[in-house]
């Protein structure tokens, strides 16, 4: 990814991977939750919701736990879990382990937004 703009969540995801592997926690927590608020963004901009600022993407969250009969505020739970990381990258305060059991939660989240992308 290195001199291309990043644009999509894959690409975001991508770079994660990329600075997570060379032991750069801080990038790559930025990069990963980057991914998911790409996701949000782009899948709001399809109902013609806005979800640009972290105001909007917790309403865009909860939106989509109504949408999807979410009782257990399945997608605004994952929303805070990435936005935990991009704290991290400012704060610095999950260890190396905490960051290995919190990414799966992050990337499966990411998967079901992507997967809301190809629904017709």
């Amino acid at each position: 990814m290195t001199g291309m703009e990043i644009k999509t969540p894959s690409e975001y995801l991508a770079a994660a991977d990329v600075e997570f592997a060379a032991g750069n926690h801080d990038a790559g927590s930025m990069l990963l939750a980057q991914s998911v608020h790409c996701a949000l963004s782009q899948l709001a901009k399809t109902t013609g919701m806005s979800a640009e600022t972290r105001d909007e993407l917790r309403e865009f969250a909860d939106w989509l736990d109504r949408k999807h009969g979410s009782s257990d505020a399945w997608h605004a739970h994952n929303l805070l879990t990435a936005n935990g990381f991009a704290d991290n990258a400012e704060y610095h305060y999950m260890r190396a382990d905490d960051i290995d059991l919190a990414q799966p939660l992050v990337r499966e989240f990411l998967a079901v937004l992507l997967s809301y992308q190809q629904e017709p």
